[in-house]
């Protein structure tokens, strides 16, 4: 019960810091990940742009690309690169919300026409 309990504090402490400073979030995980992931660096890049960092986004999503490209993913790869290349242009990337379609919208009765 002890573990559980200190699992579900840690897992609130860093639910509040991803709201909070997204970037430290990224960057502690970074610091203690075994080994460079581009995942984690791609969500630093994503984070630093976000504060307005574009220029080290941009360098951070280069080594994010060059990690997938090294272990044969391409699809991230590609993935991370368009991000890149918002950094580049002076634009933080940020995530498409998706849209339900209205009648989903109603079944689950959420829906702001009624």
């Amino acid at each position: 019960e002890w573990t559980a309990r200190v699992a579900r504090d840690r897992a609130g402490e860093l639910r509040e810091l991803a709201r909070s400073d997204p970037q430290r979030l990224a960057e502690a995980l970074r610091a203690q990940s075994r080994a460079p992931d581009a995942n984690l660096l791609d969500l630093l890049a994503a984070a630093q742009a976000a504060n307005g960092e574009l220029e080290a986004a941009a360098e951070i999503a280069d080594q994010a690309v060059t990690l997938a490209q090294r272990a044969g993913d391409g699809a991230s790869a590609a993935a991370i690169a368009a991000r890149r290349d918002t950094y580049r242009q002076g634009r933080a990337w940020t995530a498409p919300h998706p849209v339900a379609p209205h009648a989903a919208l109603v079944e689950q009765g959420d829906s702001p026409l009624r």
